[in-house]
């Protein structure tokens, strides 16, 4: 496992700083929708001028985009609660599913060296 490890992190270390900004992005994306959906929604809104903040920072780390994506997962699982019986809570819902399945194949996609994918061949084309 050791091994394996050490070679996935050599593998994918040159494109770290790749993945988790094209993360980020895929991100404000869907933070961006979900307040179109929704409405304005201000702890959101917030974490969507983070993210740019550090999308445009050329000194940011890995660290700093994951936080970000953190950030903005949160407060859009957080508006994905409170429209529990709202109008416009199939149409979040959806987008979220839509916008998650994304995320969901670059991560696959990103683990794929650890061996665990029955079909690799059927994956995204990476988009970072």
């Amino acid at each position: 496992l050791s091994i394996v490890t050490i070679g996935f992190v050599k593998t994918r270390l040159p494109e770290a700083r790749r993945y988790y900004r094209m993360e980020l992005r895929l991100c404000l994306d869907m933070a961006r929708e979900a307040v179109r959906i929704a409405g304005p929604a201000e702890p959101l809104e917030a974490a969507i001028a983070t993210g740019d903040s550090v999308l445009a920072d050329p000194e940011a780390d890995i660290a700093d985009f994951e936080a970000a994506s953190r950030a903005l997962r949160d407060h859009v699982t957080a508006l994905s609660s409170a429209a529990i019986g709202q109008p416009h809570q199939a149409e979040l819902e959806a987008m979220i599913l839509d916008k998650s399945g994304a995320l969901l194949g670059q991560s696959r996609l990103w683990c794929a060296p650890f061996g665990f994918e029955l079909q690799p061949e059927n994956l995204p084309q990476p988009a970072w």
